[in-house]
């Protein structure tokens, strides 16, 4: 008795070329506005965002950098022309720093933090 060849009914045609959803540049973010948000702000440590004396100058920076694209806060320069604002690397923070930053839960966003001046 010989074998039966199986024969296979395709019922869909599957495009071999995929297509995102939606397209974005790498660095595409250096176009875009800063939006900030407050639920993960520091409240109650001893960096207590709304218990800082200056927060209303944090305030009025932050509505100034609402203003400006993340490429143009990024080339804002101090005198001696580097970056004003920049990544930095969590382990680079002081370890008072580093252990609140992993209390509060942030360490499993990022490695890296930026810094606004």
């Amino acid at each position: 008795m010989g074998k039966k060849k199986k024969q296979i009914k395709v019922t869909e045609r599957v495009s071999g070329a995929k297509r995102p959803n939606h397209i974005e540049k790498p660095g595409g973010f250096l176009s875009a506005f800063p939006v900030w948000g407050l639920k993960k702000a520091d409240n109650g440590g001893s960096w207590d965002l709304f218990e800082a004396d200056n927060l209303g100058e944090i305030l009025k920076k932050l509505a100034n950098f609402e203003k400006m694209t993340w490429a143009e806060i990024q080339r804002q320069t101090h005198d001696d022309n580097r970056s004003s604002s920049h990544y930095i690397s969590v382990d680079k923070l002081s370890k008072a720093a580093q252990s609140r930053f992993c209390e509060l839960k942030l360490d499993e966003f990022s490695d890296n933090i930026f810094s606004l001046r």
